[in-house]
């Protein structure tokens, strides 16, 4: 039995025979040590008493899925990157009002 809040990490062979630590394509939970900078994955399963209750029931389920693709950091009218903010108050609405069920955020790159 694997304790909750254990870490873990994947060893894989390459075809050279080196070996590399990976974190688990499957991990649900993630944490990064403070020492390293490395991810390690979390098994995550805690007690009952623990555990998160949720307070509504699931929305029904649509007929068909529309999609819209955005970029948060172009999000704005202004010629700078948008922030999360903007995003959520200008554009989601506007999503929203279109009738697309399903946002799909875009890579988001580092702005220096």
């Amino acid at each position: 039995l694997i304790p909750h809040g254990s870490k873990h990490r994947l060893c894989i062979q390459g075809p050279d025979g080196q070996w590399f630590d990976r974190v688990p394509s499957w991990a649900a939970y993630t944490l990064q040590d403070t020492n390293t900078n490395l991810f390690n994955g979390v098994f995550w399963q805690p007690p009952p008493e623990e555990q998160r209750r949720l307070h509504h029931q699931r929305p029904p389920l649509p007929a068909n899925l529309k999609i819209y693709e955005a970029h948060v950091g172009m999000g704005s009218i202004h010629p700078r990157v948008a922030t999360y903010t903007e995003f959520k108050d200008t554009v989601l609405p506007r999503i929203k009002r279109l009738g697309y069920n399903a946002v799909q955020l875009m890579a988001i790159a580092e702005h220096a």
